[in-house]
């Protein structure tokens, strides 16, 4: 294994002396948060608090909020906030965030996520890499918080594609970029550059089912089926109606979850 290992780093760093679209990042690169958020007072301290000391800046578009969002977001001096009376589409404030941004890569994720705890340990050691210019991470979606602190997430399931799946995360941020489409938008503009799909322990966490009562969660699917028709029910939303098994959250990740308003 190590000497396959071996391998595919050489071969990496070959193509790269080949590759016109690696580029030569700066000695030390800088990196920004893009968040999007609407009421989401119950899991923005965990989303900020996951990445706050790995990141140089922080962008957030408000759609609308209401509750105590905002004067959390406010209370963060590196957040820089963009306040929007109502919500206009996912890729239009994508696209207000990344316009907004100075950083030379950009990390994307939701207000009610947080990154595990070795991906944010390791993630300044991504961004230094002359080879790749995207990565695409895992989800890991938390379905129950207990009252002794412990957590369990929905386990990877190749079976739904959606859930399986690696999404683009962390880019750089090159001219051209933007995100296009309503649901499930996706980043346009890196279609020919290099990535990297990293292993599930880089991953990202999905606090939505275990924050939302399945009621609320139907609904966010039905709203969803409205803009992009057959889509039908995303699987990662409703786990009690799919025969899922469950891991725990183990070590580091679990002390994120005190900043989880349940």
């Amino acid at each position: 294994m190590s000497l396959l290992r071996e391998f595919k780093k050489f071969s990496d760093n070959f193509a790269a002396v080949f590759d016109l679209s690696s580029l030569s990042n700066p000695s030390n690169p800088t990196l920004a948060l893009n968040l999007l958020t609407k009421n989401n007072e119950k899991t923005i301290k965990a989303a900020l608090e996951s990445c706050h000391d790995v990141v140089d800046e922080i962008i957030v578009v408000d759609t609308g909020s209401t509750d105590a969002t905002k004067l959390i977001l406010k209370s963060y001096l590196k957040v820089k906030l963009i306040e929007e009376e109502s919500f206009r589409g996912y890729s239009y404030h994508r696209n207000q965030a990344i316009k907004a941004t100075k950083s030379d890569w950009i990390l994307v994720f939701d207000s009610d996520e947080f990154l595990s705890t070795f991906l944010a340990e390791r993630i300044r050691q991504l961004i230094q890499s002359k080879i790749f210019s995207k990565y695409r991470m895992y989800s890991r979606w938390i379905n129950k918080i207990y009252e002794d602190g412990s957590a369990t997430y929905v386990a990877p399931n190749k079976t739904f594609k959606g859930r399986y799946n690696a999404r683009t995360r962390l880019f750089r941020n090159l001219e051209g970029i933007e995100f296009r489409g309503e649901i499930h938008e996706s980043v346009f503009g890196l279609e020919k550059i290099r990535f990297k799909d990293l292993p599930h322990d880089y991953a990202v966490y999905h606090l939505d089912v275990a924050v939302n009562t399945i009621e609320q969660r139907l609904e966010k699917t039905v709203n969803r089926n409205r803009l992009k028709l057959g889509t039908a029910y995303p699987e990662e939303y409703l786990p009690e109606l799919y025969n899922f098994k469950y891991r725990q959250v183990e070590g580091a990740d679990l002390a994120l979850l005190k900043y989880v308003n349940l």
